[in-house]
Parts: structure tokens; sequence; C-alpha cells
């Protein structure tokens, strides 16, 4: 086995990873305009307000999956859980797409509402099929069928389709579907122009990677053996570094697409934040010039 003190002096002497300095500004910022969406979706400001209601959780999601990466991480903890913050950080690639191709037709809103429906009224099934006459769930099945219906009336489920719910068949695509479409049946990608492009780069970069580790293979087992054995590590600290700086990234992008969709004066602590950034990391630099310097 390779020891760190046979390695080049390059992969061990690594330079800290300033996280405060990025967390600060990025909490204030998420801070700053979960507030605002909220306030300004609630007033009519912002329309249509399903569309800012959804797009404001989406970013509310992601704000708590950076801070789920920083606590897997975190030194206090007896092994840093690389393998779980990786996948973590799909997730919130996969927030930025969505938020991505909303922006760019809020009508799509209706297809996420009517495949969360579905999902809901088949989970309903599924239960009410198992405890038809089961006292325990009485209560509870009650409740979630008037949500259900309430619901259904909100999104325009039909009758029909709360009848059978599995009638409901437009499904929301996946990151790939959506950034490249499907050339063989001839439907277009959902998003185009310099975000197609950030979001291309990020994809190449890092969804293969990523979803290797959601889907437990080799990268899984990899990334498990190193927290196993840190001696085995060539720079330790690096992984961890990648990772939350990587979150870092992605929320900044995604509070970025929002600041910009809702018309909002830019935010000097966006622009700072992203400052930080760039001076991190080359490929983040390059993710700021193709799109970002332009919107923060």
């Amino acid at each position: 086995m390779t020891t760190p003190d046979e390695c080049p002096k390059w992969k061990v002497d690594l330079p800290a990873f300033p996280h405060k300095m990025i967390d600060t500004p990025l909490a204030l910022v998420c801070d700053f305009y979960l507030e605002h969406l909220e306030r300004d979706a609630k007033a009519g400001r912002l329309a249509p307000t399903a569309f800012w209601v959804i797009c404001r959780g989406l970013m509310l999601g992601a704000r708590q999956g950076y801070a789920s990466v920083c606590l897997l991480l975190a030194e206090k903890r007896p092994k840093p859980l690389l393998l779980q913050a990786g996948i973590l950080n799909r997730s919130l690639f996969e927030t930025l797409i969505n938020i991505a191709a909303l922006v760019a037709e809020p009508a799509r809103i209706r297809i996420l509402e009517r495949e969360g429906f579905r999902t809901l009224a088949l989970r309903y099934e599924d239960h009410s099929g198992k405890h038809p006459s089961d006292s325990k769930w009485k209560d509870y099945l009650a409740v979630y069928r008037a949500n259900l219906d309430g619901l259904a009336a909100r999104v325009d489920v039909t009758a029909a389709e709360v009848a059978n719910p599995s009638a409901i068949a437009l499904e929301w695509p996946t990151p790939g579907r959506l950034l490249f479409g499907q050339p063989s049946k001839k439907v277009a990608p959902w998003v185009d122009g310099n975000v197609a492009d950030v979001l291309k780069k990020l994809y190449a970069q890092y969804y293969p990677h990523q979803s290797e580790l959601a889907h437990q293979r080799i990268a899984a087992v990899s990334a498990a053996l190193v927290v196993e054995n840190p001696d085995e590590q060539w720079n330790p600290g690096h992984a961890e570094s990648d990772l939350v700086s990587t979150a870092a990234l992605l929320l900044a992008c995604i509070v970025a697409e929002l600041q910009s969709a809702g018309n909002y004066a830019k935010h000097p602590k966006l622009a700072e934040l992203w400052g930080y950034l760039c001076e991190l990391d080359e490929e983040f630099k390059d993710v700021w010039g193709i799109r970002y310097s332009s919107l923060v």
C-alpha cells in the first residue's frame, strides 16, 4: 500500500478550504430570497403563485441539501460520509436543472403537480387496500383522502383520473432528457441557451459519478472503502472540500436563477459569493463566465 510519506508532496499538502468565507454569504442570500419569494408570491407580485411556491420549495430543499452535505462532512464527525454527501450533490444538480426547465416554461409546473398527485394517490390506494377495515388506520386514511381530494381540485385532476390515478401518464423528464431531449422521438430539450451550456458542463463533470454513487455501483463501493480506510487517501480532506464546494456552487446557481427569474435587483452578497467560488476552482470560473457573470 502506498503511504502518504511516499506520495509526491503536492498530493499531501493541500490548502485549507475556506468554508466559513463561502458559507456566510451563501446563508445570507438564501435566507433573503426564501423570505422574499414567500412574501412576494403571497402578495401577488410573483405570478403564477403555484409556480413560485414550488420554485421556493425547490430552493428550500436545496438549502437543506447543502446544509446536510456540510453536516455529513463536518470535522466533528468520527468519519466523513463521502458517499452520502455525493448522493445529495446529485439531488442539488437535479434541483438546478428542474428550476431551469420551469423558468423556461412556467406552465410545465402542471406536469410536476399532476405527477405528484398520482404518486400520492397510488400510495393511498396501497395503504387503503392493505388496511380496508383496520381501525388504527381509519383516521389517517380519512385525512389522507380529504387532502388528496383537495389537491386534485387545485391541480385540475379530472374525476376519471381521481378514480384511476394511473391514467395520469405524463411524467417529469429525467435530467438527461431535460438537457438533451430524445432525438429518436423528435423530442426537443427543455432548456437551451447559455443555461443549457452550463448544465451540460456540470452534467458531464459530475452527474455520471454522482449517479454511480446513488445507484450503488463501484464508485459507491470505492467511496465507502475510502472512508473506512482513511490512511489510504493520498489527499486527506480533498474529497470533503470538493463535495462542499460543489454543493455551494450548485446552490449559488439556483439562487442566481431565481433572482433573475423574479426580476430582483442584483444582491451584492451573491456577487461576493461568486467571487470566492471563482477563486476556488477554474471550473467554477468557467461556469461564472458562461452564464452567471451576466445574471449576478
